[in-house]
């Protein structure tokens, strides 16, 4: 759903359900899965070859359990603000962008995983 103010992106989902983006275009032969706030910030991931999925709430607390029965090692990449920080308790590992990760190209996308130690 967007809204014409600014014309911004969110994702609704009923109280209780588990909803995440990006779960069929996993590759089990790949061990890192990136945890991500946005379709968009997953997409890009997927662009550079990596695993990603998307966080379809704003409180991926009760996703938490779930992620963890998951056969990969969890790396969440949060924004810069109090949500990003809660991303990458929910995953046990990661880090907060300075930027959306959207914003980079593949190369800078590769480029920063590559600085944070996630290669």
């Amino acid at each position: 759903m967007t809204t014409p103010p600014g014309g911004r992106y969110f994702t609704i989902t009923p109280r209780g359900t588990l909803a995440c983006w990006g779960i069929e275009a996993l590759d089990p032969k790949k061990k890192d899965l990136y945890i991500v706030e946005g379709v968009f910030k997953a997409s890009a991931l997927h662009m550079t070859g990596r695993n990603a999925l998307a966080v379809l709430s704003n409180n991926p607390k009760h996703l938490k359990s779930w992620l963890h029965t998951l056969p990969y090692r969890l790396i969440g990449i949060g924004d810069g603000d109090k949500a990003g920080r809660h991303m990458q308790r929910v995953a046990g590992e990661g880090f907060q962008s300075d930027f959306d990760l959207d914003e980079y190209s593949t190369e800078e996308l590769d480029q920063l995983l590559r600085d944070k130690g996630y290669v």
